[in-house]
């Protein structure tokens, strides 16, 4: 399968950007092809300056997320729930990447545009303080607005939406309560948990 995994936290050093790390490891050992989008790590301009009226200047990192984007299978993304949302970075990159005409397409006389992702599925995984049945059923939570009015807006199907990486109530001794300073270390750990989790994360073609 080819699996896209956007890491979606600002902060390059963070549990979610650990969590995406293992995941990508993990997919990559059992046999998948895995680009990843670190947004920590990209240099862009998140912000549509000129809505919908306007192209901005081509920029090479926005044209290799649509080149990535329309080759997955998969797509699988990490981001962590700030004030009962997504990062800024994350909501810039959907806005520049998510277009007409690469995502969907507007019909002329129709009520709704054509999705042109149809056939790729997604996983969302996403780390919070708040109880998880919030993160997952809030109707205006970020989990609900990511899959309803962008994943299938563009026709990409839920995989497993509403995952949440928890960081805290893990037994002692549990591969995903490492806490260590450098994620490298930490990705480590949380191999071994996501690995465990990976049918459940990702679907098998």
């Amino acid at each position: 399968m080819k699996i896209l995994v956007v890491q979606a936290h600002p902060n390059p050093d963070s549990f979610t950007a650990a969590c995406a790390a293992a995941y990508a490891e993990a997919s990559r050992e059992k046999g998948n092809e895995v680009r990843v989008i670190d947004l920590a790590e990209a240099s862009f301009d998140p912000v549509l300056r000129f809505g919908y009226q306007k192209r901005m200047p081509e920029d090479a990192f926005i044209t290799q997320s649509q080149e990535s984007l329309l080759w997955a299978e998969h797509v699988s993304v990490f981001f962590p729930t700030w004030w009962g949302t997504v990062p800024s970075v994350f909501s810039g990159w959907v806005e520049r990447v998510f277009t007409p005409g690469i995502t969907y397409r507007y019909i002329p006389g129709k009520p709704f545009p054509e999705k042109l992702l149809t056939g790729k599925t997604a996983s969302l995984v996403t780390s919070s303080h708040a109880p998880s049945v919030l993160t997952k059923y809030a109707p205006t939570g970020p989990v609900r607005h990511v899959k309803a009015h962008i994943l299938s807006y563009c026709g990409i199907n839920k995989g497993e939406a509403g995952r949440r990486a928890r960081r805290h109530g893990l037994p002692a001794g549990h591969p995903g309560k490492a806490r260590s300073l450098h994620p490298e270390d930490r990705a480590d750990r949380l191999k071994t948990a996501l690995a465990l989790a990976y049918k459940r994360l990702t679907l098998t073609a």
